[in-house]
């Protein structure tokens, strides 16, 4: 199994929580996780969001004002979970 997603994190859980209600709002099906072991930035939890609505997520949440911390790339090949940040202007660190 193979996937790419995006994983936003957040500078509390209140965001977290904001974020994923303004996207369920939208019919975009982010996920609610835990923030990954692999990542340290944030509070404890993340959403997880895919490649196809991960431009029109971003747009949504600044529209209602909430707040990213951080935006990781995911690559996942079975249990296997690579993490690249994101900068603001869009480049993989």
């Amino acid at each position: 199994m193979y996937e790419e997603y995006y994983v936003l994190t957040f500078d509390s859980t209140h965001l977290a929580m904001a974020a994923e209600n303004a996207l369920k709002h939208e019919n975009l099906s982010p996920q609610i996780i835990p923030l990954p072991t692999q990542i340290s930035a944030g509070c404890g939890l993340s959403i997880k969001i895919s490649k196809d609505n991960f431009e029109l997520a971003m747009q949504i949440l600044a529209f209602k004002k909430v707040s990213v911390s951080k935006v990781f790339f995911a690559r996942q090949t079975g249990l296997n979970k690579k993490f690249e940040a994101i900068t603001q202007d869009g480049v993989i660190q």
